[in-house]
């Protein structure tokens, strides 16, 4: 499926959420996108392990936290994985779009 009429951030609702603190903001992302790589070890494991409720778990965690930062696109990929089996494909997509993501509205020089 493609996902690119989806943006990887939607300001208003970020701003919204974050009573347009751009300090919050920041720290927001930050915890986001550390908590990303460990969102992704629990898909991968997901996979390999077949651990649907795992898979479906972890999926909707990255769905809640992608879309109250107004992060659209993630949290529609993560939506329709919430809704199914674990998939590599899908994993693959999550990875993709999770970078993609983060380049775009964390392009900060402490991002690693």
């Amino acid at each position: 499926m493609n996902y690119s009429n989806e943006p990887l951030l939607d300001q208003a609702i970020l701003n919204e959420n974050t009573m347009n603190s751009v300090p919050l903001q920041k720290e927001l992302f930050e915890l986001f996108f550390e908590q990303g790589e460990l969102y992704i070890a629990q898909l991968e494991d997901a996979v390999r392990d077949d651990d649907v409720t795992a898979w479906r778990m972890t999926a909707h965690g990255v769905k809640g936290a992608s879309r109250s930062l107004g992060m659209t696109r993630l949290a529609t990929i993560a939506m329709e994985a919430e809704r199914t089996a674990p998939n590599a494909d899908r994993l693959a997509s999550l990875r993709t779009i999770l970078r993609e993501t983060r380049g775009h509205v964390w392009p900060k020089e402490t991002a690693a």
